[in-house]
This record gives C-alpha cells, sequence and structure tokens, in this order.
C-alpha cells in the first residue's frame, strides 16, 4: 500500500488588501515599510497554524504533499480600490513570496491555478510571470503544459481518486442556509457535464472565489467550495448581513488507493460581537 497523499486546497489570499492575509512587516520598493493590521496579524497567526498542522500531519502519515494554490493570490490594482496597502504589484509580489515560504518549506508539489483578471491580469499574466520567479526559488509545479504553468481547471489522478481544481464555480449562493445546498447543485451539474460527455467525472471537485467552506454530493461526486483569506472589503460589505467574519482556512484531503476523506481546516475569530 503506498503512503498517503495529503491535498491542500487554499486560495483567495488577496494578499495586498487592507483586510487579507499579509506578512507581519512588509518592506516596500521605495524604502518604507507596512505594518500588517491586528487582524492581518490573526490571519498571519492562523497560516502558521494551518502549515504547522499539515507539516505534523505530513510526518505522522509518512505523505507527501500537493498543494493546490487556487486563484486570487494578489489584490492586485482594480476597480479603484482604496483598499489595497499598497498598489504597486511587486511589493504584492514580494509579500506573496514571504506568504508562501511557509508552505515551501512542506509541500511537494505545486498546482496554480488561474483568478479573476481584476486579481490576476488579463489571461493570467501576473501569475504566469510570478511562477517563472517560484520555479526559480525550487517550486515543484505541475504545469498546465510545456510553456503554461498556470491552469484555468486543473484535473488529475492521485492514489486512484480523480480530481478536478477550478477557481471559480458556476452557481453559489449567498443566503448562509443554502451554501450547501449551492456546492450540491454544482455537483449535479458537473456529473451532467461529463456524463453527457461521456467522461467519467472527478470523485472530488475544488472550487474558490465564494470565500465560504460548503460541502454538496452528488452520484459519487463531491463538490467543495474552499474558503478564503480575506474579510469583509467594501465591495462585499454590500451583500453582507451580519457583522461576521467567515472562516479562513484550508480543504485537506488525505488521499491513499482510490479512496479520499477530507475535511476543512478552519480559523475563526474569537471575539463577541455585542
Amino acid at each position: 500500500m503506498e503512503p498517503p497523499t495529503l491535498i491542500v486546497a487554499f486560495g483567495d489570499l488577496h494578499v495586498g488588501s487592507t483586510t487579507a492575509l499579509c506578512p507581519p512587516v512588509v518592506h516596500l520598493e521605495d524604502g518604507g515599510e507596512y505594518h500588517a493590521s491586528p487582524l492581518q496579524r490573526w490571519y498571519w497567526e492562523c497560516w502558521q497554524r494551518l502549515w504547522d498542522h499539515v507539516a505534523h500531519d505530513k510526518g505522522r502519515l509518512n505523505a507527501r504533499v500537493l498543494a493546490i494554490s487556487g486563484g486570487d493570490e494578489i489584490e492586485g490594482d482594480h476597480h479603484y480600490s482604496t483598499q489595497a496597502w499598497f498598489v504597486n504589484e511587486a511589493d504584492q509580489d514580494r509579500a506573496l513570496l514571504e506568504v508562501y515560504r511557509l508552505p515551501q518549506t512542506v509541500a511537494d508539489q505545486w498546482v496554480f491555478l488561474r483568478g479573476t483578471p481584476a486579481h490576476d491580469g488579463p489571461i493570467a499574466a501576473r501569475t504566469e510571470a510570478r511562477l517563472r520567479t517560484f520555479i526559480a526559488l525550487g517550486f515543484s509545479l505541475l504545469p498546465a503544459s510545456p510553456t503554461v504553468l498556470s491552469h484555468w481547471l486543473w484535473t488529475g489522478t492521485v492514489s486512484g481518486v480523480r480530481i478536478q481544481a477550478k477557481h471559480e464555480p458556476s452557481t453559489r449562493s449567498y443566503a448562509p442556509h443554502m451554501r450547501d445546498m449551492a456546492a450540491a447543485r454544482q455537483a449535479h451539474y458537473l456529473w451532467e457535464e461529463y456524463h453527457q460527455a461521456n467522461l467519467d467525472p472527478p470523485h472530488l471537485a475544488l472550487f474558490h472565489h465564494l470565500h465560504y467552506p460548503a460541502r454538496g454530493d452528488y452520484q459519487g461526486l463531491t463538490v467543495f467550495f474552499v474558503p478564503g483569506w480575506q474579510a469583509m472589503t467594501a465591495y462585499t460589505w454590500r451583500r453582507q448581513a451580519a457583522p461576521c467574519i467567515r472562516p479562513a482556512g484550508a480543504l485537506i484531503a488525505a488521499v491513499s488507493n482510490g479512496f479520499w476523506h477530507a475535511d476543512f481546516r478552519l480559523y475563526r475569530p474569537r471575539r463577541s460581537i455585542w
């Protein structure tokens, strides 16, 4: 029996946003510094706890780790937003590299998905340029092709388990009691697409973009919506009814010999609203 593979799916880091994951100190190109806010320091502590947990499980299970980065890694400069700590994307890229230094010590291979053009640039140009730097620094990537490093949609078979990963799902719900139902609806849509194409559907399908965790099942296909690492912005406050921070975290799936088991690793702030 071969050792298991731990698939760690995370995304929507939005490094560069004033309400998202950020290293404690970012050294800016012009010689200045940006210091993380209390919210961002909390995200950083959760990020460290996540990868400490993955490293522990990797050693305990003698597993290899496949990290899937789900897109929208940086905030970028978009929509005239005033909620970026610096719009110079070179500074955001340096901060992102600092964020990735921790998982780099744990992950054996990487899959990078393409996010939205507002954050990743047209045709993911920023992502492709960034990944060339990552390869030079020792990241082991599963590329889309010999010349393209990131994926619009990734499919792979890991230890007998068929897996698909993509940034944005084709359906969603912002009603709290409907999120799992939206994931189930996505599983049904996806199963039908594969069935009508006379193809075997995946066992696991991972989606990002929505910034909330959810699970849905249909005919042996399980869909997960993976949470993000960004709190509310001026844009998302328009749709949020309650003063709650959605949990940050990742999906961790242990895959071995045709079987899988997956759980969310979620982090919520310990505070009272009232």
